[in-house]
């Protein structure tokens, strides 16, 4: 009966290494690519819309409702003649 030399014990663990290292390399490049593939955007490039944007000031209302309170409350004096024209509404009134 034939026995196998060292030599070929070696080579054949090295070929065995070889194969078993290029595999797990191939496993892992497929999963990195399936991991790509699978987070890609689902969004079509009709549903992109683009404009061009220009300054200006925004003006815009806004309809609320509640109670109107004074943070703190202070008198101003003023040193040149001057009288309050109207008032809307007073503290503590509830608005709409």
């Amino acid at each position: 009966m034939d026995k196998p030399t060292e030599g070929e014990v070696n080579a054949q663990k090295r070929k065995k290494l070889v194969l078993i290292s290029m595999l797990l390399i191939a496993g892992l490049i497929g999963a990195i690519c399936l991991l790509r593939f699978s987070f890609r955007w689902r969004l079509p490039i009709s549903g992109i819309i683009t404009a061009v944007v220009e300054k200006g000031d925004i003006e815009n209302t806004l309809n609320a409702s509640g109670e109107i309170l004074p943070e703190f409350k202070q008198i101003i004096t003023i040193p040149i003649n001057a009288s309050i024209q109207k008032v809307l509404l007073d503290a503590g009134n509830r608005v709409k």
